[in-house]
């Protein structure tokens, strides 16, 4: 028993079990004997021949191979009539015309040379020899086309001259390896631009005649009077006549040929313009080892950046450039880039840095695979399977012996001061019975006067070799175990003086800036008596809200950005005393790394009360430690504190009749969930009362004095209100009518205190919100001073309306801040140069408080929708969601700055 072999490629096609060709009855192909065949993963099965074209085609293929299907359809009738079978590719391969022409062709070729080893006569001789003498005619004609008259010869020409001598079809390939093992290096072979086009070949030597023969006759088709008369094609003059070319035998005039050779030029012009930008995308290097910014643009060759500038702009400068074409337009410069790095995963296996943020965002914010997918088809961000591989990866990187590594985040310079803020990131995903939730400790590393562009950590961010794992398998990272004994109480804190107690002199300058604002939008072009709103409603309003005044009035000092660094997120709840301890120690390693001889770490209450609790049970081990307590949560606190006092006594009827405000949303405002929200209600709310206060006090004046201060204050007031700047807040503030001013409008709000309950109560809510502007502004302009006087204030209120726990806590903070250039005199410098507020943004006046920040920043972009409901329940997944949420936080901000959505550049 012996293989059968199919007569095309020389495989073996059939079972190893001999089988009758055509056998009567059995729907076996009559090629490979098979009855079905799977052919790229598609099964074919046996079809008998039905039609008489295929049945001749059969016998013509069969007739020319020889082969054991010709032997066995030769002795039968009618293939139809016998049912002979076939599988169509079988049938295809057996019949193809080029492999059959190429049999005819050895066949001649194999006759050829078995006559010419028969013994030769005479007269056979004599045939011979015509044919050789033929071939070296052939030869030394294109010898002379070549290296005599210089032309420029095709290879399908030379094709056809050899092949009139040399019996069966010729490949081009075969041409061109006959013309060099004819002629060697003395022919230069040139691919044409189309691609349709066969190649060209001229003589080596004569190559620059050549050229500058092709030019010269070139150009002679572009002269000025070729423009006119493009439209004639039918009356050709007599002077064009010698101007007429010929194109596949039909005369064209010079007018239409120029078209022509102008479509082809523009056609090789684009060609080459392609292959040289596609060897460029390829041959770059620069720009793979980060995502920022930065990184994208410097994986854009220069080339194909300049390309697409002249594409898209109407720059009319053709000068040579080596260097990268700068664009002034935001927006188009964040387009092309975008559409280049596009071009560059295209054309090379790069994988550019837009193309992981967007991907790795867009599922980190969504959690959609659809929406990773199809972007991902379109060309513009990598496929969802890639984003699960980087989360893996990125997991992995920060796992080391078992432990997850804590390394100082890379924007963060060791050699400046920096500080940590840390607080609880509950997720709250929905589950059946509400248990089983996802609470985490966020951290972040803040250090002012330093700006970087990726505001991230960590290596995990640089662009990685594909490692094709998209499981995580580690074991849980076990926290140290803190065993607290019985509570003990914080060390003793020296007595403060009187002075101290009574406030400093930054509160009342606070307070008059307050003042001139209030006036400056009270008044009407510098007249106090004339109010900006009219009793009819209309407004004649040029002085902006609280907010935009004093950022016009700073904005000649604005401060350096912060960096802001994304530390490993604990899986762990900080109202356990192990996660707390934990977070200490590793906030003491960082500093201790960088050499720093304090840590400062902002809590809010709850965390601060329970690391105060630690120090005080391990005060040598944390005795580098200052802890600080946030002043967003205290300022959220005196919201509350505001809205307890005010709230049933006509401050939310207020809000809600008069539109500002819904029931719901001014009943979470006041209730100090709805931060934001509630500064604003309080601030419309006090104005309002103010404006009417203004017009009483005024109307209170004699007329002497009011005249007299309206003479003094009439001329520093309407240049306040026509500019605000620095210099004429502080021409204003300084000035002594303006000081009596407020002297006087201070005594007439005492007298009718005195005077009236009401009137001290609703008077009471001006000064608290006074009280909470102040709280704010301190921490918007870094002002430790002012944020100190303003904590000295609040603390009163929090005793009055039982909050115990900022009652407790916040005296002890305020008590120790008190202290701090005693007991850390260079923790107390840093804070009081501004070490306490985190600028995010080129803006002035927009300075936040720390605890503010951490939300704003780790904790928003780690807050995706139903936290980690969708991805699933299983451990591991949900360690890796918790190792690689700060790091998947910090794609999202960088995707959004390749956008140029990033709040750092968001101007007001």
């Amino acid at each position: 028993m012996s293989a059968r072999k199919s007569a095309v490629g020389g495989r073996v096609t059939r079972s190893s079990v001999d089988v009758p060709l055509v056998e009567p009855g059995v729907k076996r192909c009559v090629f490979c004997g098979q009855v079905s065949k799977k052919v790229s993963s598609t099964k074919q099965t046996a079809n008998p021949i039905r039609t008489e074209d295929a049945e001749r085609t059969l016998r013509r293929a069969a007739e020319i191979r020889k082969d054991e299907v010709y032997i066995a359809i030769s002795g039968i009738g009618s293939l139809i009539a016998r049912e002979v079978h076939y599988h169509y590719y079988c049938y295809s391969n057996y019949t193809r015309e080029k492999s059959l022409q190429l049999i005819i062709s050895r066949q001649s070729q194999s006759a050829l040379h078995a006559t010419s080893h028969e013994p030769d006569t005479s007269d056979e001789h004599a045939e011979q020899e015509p044919t050789a003498s033929l071939v070296d005619i052939v030869w030394s004609d294109i010898e002379r086309q070549l290296f005599v008259e210089q032309e420029v010869l095709t290879v399908q020409y030379v094709t056809e001259k050899i092949s009139e001598m040399q019996p069966g079809p010729l490949r081009r390939q075969q041409v061109k390896k006959l013309v060099i093992d004819k002629f060697g290096d003395a022919v230069t072979f040139v691919r044409q631009i189309i691609r349709t086009k066969c190649d060209i070949m001229y003589a080596t030597a004569c190559a620059p005649q050549i050229i500058a023969r092709v030019i010269h006759e070139r150009d002679s088709l572009y002269d000025d009077d070729l423009d006119e008369d493009l439209d004639t094609d039918d009356d050709i003059s007599e002077e064009d006549s010698d101007r007429v070319i010929k194109a596949d035998t039909n005369t064209v005039p010079a007018s239409a040929a120029d078209r022509i050779l102008l479509e082809q030029d523009s056609c090789r012009i684009v060609y080459h313009a392609s292959r040289i930008l596609r060897l460029a995308c390829r041959e770059h290097r620069e720009g793979r080892s980060g995502l920022c910014l930065s990184d994208a643009d410097a994986s854009i060759p220069v080339l194909l950046n300049n390309f697409l500038v002249w594409l898209t702009t109407d720059s009319n400068d053709d000068k040579v450039q080596t260097t990268k074409v700068q664009i002034d337009d935001p927006a188009l410069y964040r387009r092309i880039l975008s559409l280049a790095q596009d071009l560059v995963c295209a054309a090379s296996s790069v994988v550019p840095p837009k193309h992981i943020v967007l991907g790795m965002c867009l599922h980190h914010l969504f959690r959609s695979e659809k929406l990773v997918t199809i972007l991902s088809r379109l060309g513009h961000s990598i496929a969802y399977s890639q984003v699960l591989e980087r989360e893996t990866q990125m997991a992995e990187a920060k796992v080391r012996d078992g432990q997850v590594v804590d390394d100082l985040p890379s924007v963060i310079d060791p050699n400046l001061p920096f500080y940590h803020v840390a607080d609880n990131n509950d997720l709250n995903e929905e589950t059946v019975d509400g248990k089983g939730t996802t609470h985490c400790t966020n951290t972040i590393v803040v250090q002012t006067g330093a700006r970087c562009d990726l505001p991230t950590s960590g290596p995990e961010l640089t662009m990685v070799a594909r490692k094709r794992k998209r499981s995580l398998v580690l074991d849980t990272d076990v926290l140290p175990d803190f065993v607290g004994r019985q509570k003990v109480n914080p060390g003793r804190l020296t007595a403060v003086s009187q002075e101290v107690l009574q406030g400093s002199s930054v509160g009342e300058a606070a307070r008059m800036v307050d003042f001139c604002w209030r006036l400056a939008r009270a008044c009407r072009d510098g007249d106090l008596s004339c109010p900006a709103i009219d009793p009819s409603g209309k407004s004649d309003q040029r002085v902006p809200s609280w907010s935009a005044f004093n950022a016009l009035a700073t904005r000649t000092s604005i401060p350096p950005q912060s960096a802001i660094g994304y530390c490993p997120v604990v899986n762990s709840s900080p109202t356990e005393l192990s996660t707390v301890y934990a977070v200490l120690l590793k906030c003491v390693s960082r500093c201790a790394g960088a050499n720093l001889p304090y840590t400062i770490v902002v809590f809010d209450q709850a965390i601060y009360a329970k690391a105060l609790d630690i120090i005080s049970q391990r005060s040598e081990e944390f005795s580098s430690v200052v802890l600080r307590m946030g002043a967003f949560h205290a300022a959220c606190t005196f919201l509350a504190v505001i809205g307890k006092r005010f709230r049933d006594a006509g401050l939310m009827d207020l809000i809600v009749e008069s539109g500002v405000a819904g029931v719901a949303s001014a009943a979470s405002a006041l209730d100090g969930r709805q931060y934001n929200r509630g500064v604003r209600l309080h601030k419309l709310a006090s104005e309002a009362m103010q404006r009417m206060l203004w017009q009483e006090f005024i109307g209170s004046l004699p007329a002497s004095q009011r005249e007299s201060l309206q003479a003094q204050l009439c001329e520093p007031l309407t240049e306040l209100q026509s500019c605000i700047t620095d210099e004429n807040v502080a021409r204003m503030v300084s000035l002594p009518a303006f000081a009596s001013l407020h002297a006087q409008y201070m005594a007439y709000c005492k007298e009718q205190s005195e005077k009236s309950q009401n009137f001290c109560f609703w008077l009471s809510y001006i000064e608290m919100v006074d009280l909470l502007l102040a709280l704010i502004r301190a921490s918007r302009t870094a002002n430790w001073e002012l944020h100190l006087d303003s904590v000295r204030q609040v603390l009163p209120w929090c005793f009055a309306y039982d909050r115990i726990n900022y009652a407790r806590y916040m005296s002890y903070y305020w008590l120790q801040m008190i202290q701090l250039p005693q007991s850390h005199p260079e923790a107390h410098e840093f804070l009081r140069q501004g070490g306490f507020s985190v600028q995010r943004s080129t803006n002035p006046f927009a300075q936040v408080a720390s605890d503010q920040a951490i939300e704003q920043s780790l904790n928003c972009a780690s807050k995706t929708t139903g936290g980690i409901v969708g991805i699933s329940r299983h451990p591991a997944t949900v360690q890796r969601w918790v190792l690689t949420a700060h790091d998947r936080a910090a794609v999202s901000d960088l995707c959004l700055e390749h956008c140029g959505l990033d709040k750092q550049t968001e101007e007001r």
